[in-house]
């Protein structure tokens, strides 16, 4: 099946069942892999949902197709049970908790700029997927790819484990990278029509080189010690 049916913009575009069914069902996939991921429901609601008019046309094209919700609805149920079907053969239950826990009030920041696993610091390349974000101005996903990426940021520093076993920087984000791609694109669009070409040729080489360079570090158990040095 062609892959412009998972496409946001192919439902607002040509609203088909199909297109529906199947946001539906990779957000159903992915929340059923790992319940956060829920919010990936925002990305096809805000889309193209920036501008006053845009929101009014999209609203009105939501409440024209009024069905299509139920269609989304029964992609994500039909992605998802296979899992309840196996939860309540193993365990008697249709929902297994997995007894996780969230401090969303007091979040962990340090698994952005902490020594231990900063994403800043150890995956340098991540400031110009953030920067991007801010300037996607007249971008139909940019509401949408925005609330994404930090309530996904905000859910993943507030975890009760933050440092996320012995991984190298933050492994919880690496799953969105697609998502942030999108940021780091219009960065590096944005400083391409600035006339900053070869500082961003040398600015990406170098934050790629910075990335290479720890993980090497971090194969040689170095940070692993650093880290249970700074917790002693």
């Amino acid at each position: 099946m062609h892959c412009s049916y998972y496409k946001p913009s192919k439902w607002h575009e040509h609203p088909s069942w199909k297109s529906t069914a199947l946001i539906g069902a990779a957000i159903g996939l992915a929340t059923i892999s790992r319940p956060t991921e829920l919010i990936m429901i925002f990305i096809p609601l805000l889309w193209n949902t920036t501008e006053q008019t845009a929101r009014k046309r999209k609203w009105k094209l939501v409440r024209d197709n009024k069905l299509h919700i139920m269609y989304c609805l029964a992609g994500g149920f039909i992605a998802m049970l296979p899992q309840f079907i196996y939860w309540y053969h193993t365990t008697g239950s249709v929902i297994y908790d997995v007894g996780s826990k969230w401090y969303f009030l007091t979040p962990w920041f340090r698994v952005l700029f902490g020594p231990e696993k900063g994403w800043f610091l150890y995956t340098p390349v991540a400031i110009l997927m953030i920067a991007g974000l801010f300037w996607m101005k007249g971008q139909s996903l940019k509401r949408s790819i925005l609330t994404f990426c930090i309530l996904n940021i905000w859910i993943i520093i507030a975890w009760a484990d933050w440092k996320y076993g012995a991984s190298y920087s933050t492994r919880a984000l690496v799953h969105s990278y697609p998502v942030f791609a999108f940021g780091l694109a219009c960065s590096i669009a944005w400083l391409y029509k600035k006339q900053l070409r070869i500082p961003l040729i040398i600015l990406l080489v170098v934050l790629t080189w910075i990335n290479f360079h720890q993980l090497a570090i971090y194969n040689s158990d170095v940070l692993e010690n650093f880290s249970v040095f700074l917790n002693w």
